[in-house]
């Protein structure tokens, strides 16, 4: 079964008057002020770490409570989309590399794509 969840990040330096003005004059409808999504957009860095771990345990105990004798690998494909000449996209995209190659195991594996605009 296909899965796909979304993680929306600005990265780029926001004013907390910035945040505030967005929070509190566009963010109490179905959408996200920012993306027009209904995944609501982050700020700051993401913990590449943090989310594919927790995403690869979740597979795991997923594959562990299947009663299928032979489970089939988990693929877990992540999209970067960066900022072309950009040092921190660049720095980004080489996290999240090492981030999907850490982090995969014998029953997930992760693989990174990386695009610029």
């Amino acid at each position: 079964m296909g899965v796909f969840k979304l993680h929306i990040y600005l990265t780029q330096p926001f004013g907390s008057e910035d945040v505030n003005n967005i929070t509190v004059h566009c963010g109490h409808g179905p959408v996200d002020p920012v993306s027009g999504l209904k995944t609501l957009s982050k700020f700051g860095r993401p913990r590449f770490g943090k989310i594919l771990g927790e995403l690869r345990e979740d597979l795991v105990g997923e594959a562990r409570a299947s009663s299928r004798a032979s489970r089939s690998k988990s693929k877990v494909n992540v999209y970067y989309y960066g900022v072309s000449g950009d040092p921190a996209s660049l720095r980004y995209a080489d996290d999240l590399k090492e981030a999907c190659t850490q982090i995969s195991c014998k029953d997930v594996v992760m693989r990174s794509w990386v695009d610029y605009v």
